[in-house]
């Protein structure tokens, strides 16, 4: 019984059975323990033919240069996994870093939590008592100026004591017959009586000027020491008939107390000023009155 041929066009390949069989199946068959002959000498065409359409078919269909892609790709690969693989031994190292840093923190942690509660007693301790030292400075500062302004107190008291006895031995040596009364020097002569230019030379020779009152409080000094007598000042209007001015500092007299109706140039020629019960009054210079001769010329 023969085997029919199969349809081998059913798989695509397109091959009639009998130009494979015409082609193929020459010469003598070698007789085989099959069931039948004839079905072997096809099935053994029909292979031929299989094989060689598959040979044409790969030729049509793969790619002349499908090694060399080939190639490209495995190259890619071999790329991507050394990437990978850097990859992976950065994320390595980076991953041993940060186990590091966390081992440091944990080593910092425990290394403050270990003394912290005590560490931190001993900063509020010394706070404490930082702020109470700043409680006493105003205190101590206060005293220390209070200190100073007493010991200043005392330096000024000795130095004005010490000026008041130069001041004195100065007076004495130098001015003689000059008294203190307020806060100046003066000599009073009440015993002789000379015309106002003659008084003013007589109280140079002395080494002072004749006498101008600075203030009231200077005229009541002199009231206590002054008799009833009247007496020169070295204040005139000689040059400058409007204005009174000191023969010793030669400025404006700072201080003037008229008696009534004074002054009144009565005689037409009443340029010198002298001092009389308490006041002042304009007289002629050429009269004889006593003698008031200060120190200084500061007035």
């Amino acid at each position: 019984m023969r085997v029919a041929a199969p349809q081998l066009s059913a798989f695509g390949f397109g091959i009639k059975p009998p130009a494979c069989i015409s082609l193929i199946c020459q010469g003598p068959i070698i007789p085989l323990d099959f069931p039948s002959s004839g079905a072997l000498e096809e099935n053994v065409c029909y292979g031929d033919a299989i094989a060689e359409r598959l040979a044409a078919i790969q030729h049509e269909q793969i790619p002349e240069n499908f090694a060399e892609r080939l190639g490209k790709l495995e190259e890619q690969q071999t790329s991507a996994q050394e990437n990978i693989n850097q990859i992976s031994l950065d994320y390595e190292v980076k991953l041993a870093r940060i186990e590091d840093g966390k081992s440091q923190v944990e080593t910092f942690k425990n290394t403050i939590l270990e003394n912290f509660g005590e560490r931190l007693a001993k900063i509020e301790a010394q706070q404490s008592s930082v702020q109470e030292t700043l409680k006493k400075i105003p205190e101590d500062l206060e005293k220390l100026e209070k200190n100073q302004k007493d010991m200043l107190t005392k330096m000024e008291t000795q130095h004005s004591k010490l000026m008041e006895t130069v001041s004195e031995i100065y007076n004495k040596v130098f001015f003689p017959k000059f008294q203190r009364i307020g806060s100046r020097l003066f000599h009073i002569d009440g015993d002789s009586k000379q015309n106002w230019v003659e008084a003013g030379k007589k109280c140079r020779q002395l080494g002072g000027y004749i006498a101008a009152i600075k203030d009231q409080e200077e005229l009541d000094a002199l009231k206590v020491k002054l008799e009833g007598n009247r007496y020169w000042l070295g204040i005139n209007n000689r040059d400058n008939h409007e204005v009174f001015v000191s023969e010793a500092s030669g400025r404006k007299n700072p201080f003037l107390k008229w008696r009534l109706k004074e002054p009144n140039n009565a005689k037409k020629n009443e340029y010198c000023v002298e001092y009389n019960n308490g006041g002042m009054n304009d007289d002629p210079c050429s009269k004889d009155r006593s003698l008031i001769c200060q120190s200084d010329n500061e007035v």
